[in-house]
C-alpha cells in the first residue's frame, strides 16, 4: 500500500510524491528526502514512516498540515 503526498498550496502546488515503504522526511532543508521550495515551510519537516502495514505521519512544521482533509496537529 502506497501513501501519496500532494502539495495543494504555495509555489510547489500540484507536486506529488508516492511513498512505498520506509521513511521519508519532507521539508526545505538538508537531510530531507523530499525537498520543497516554499520559504514559508521554515526549518521543520513532515515525516511519513511505513509502520505495521500503515503509515505514521508526524508534523514537525510550524504551520498547519492536512492529512486526508483533516488538520494534523504539530
Amino acid at each position: 500500500m502506497a501513501a501519496r503526498i500532494e502539495v495543494v498550496q504555495g509555489p510547489d502546488a500540484g507536486w506529488r510524491f508516492t511513498v512505498w515503504a520506509g521513511e521519508v522526511r519532507v521539508g526545505r532543508g538538508a537531510g530531507h528526502q523530499v525537498k520543497l521550495s516554499d520559504p514559508a515551510l521554515g526549518d521543520g519537516h513532515l515525516q511519513v514512516r511505513f509502520k505495521a502495514g500503515g503509515y505514521l505521519v508526524t508534523n514537525q512544521m510550524a504551520h498547519p498540515i492536512f492529512l486526508d482533509g483533516q488538520l494534523l496537529a504539530p
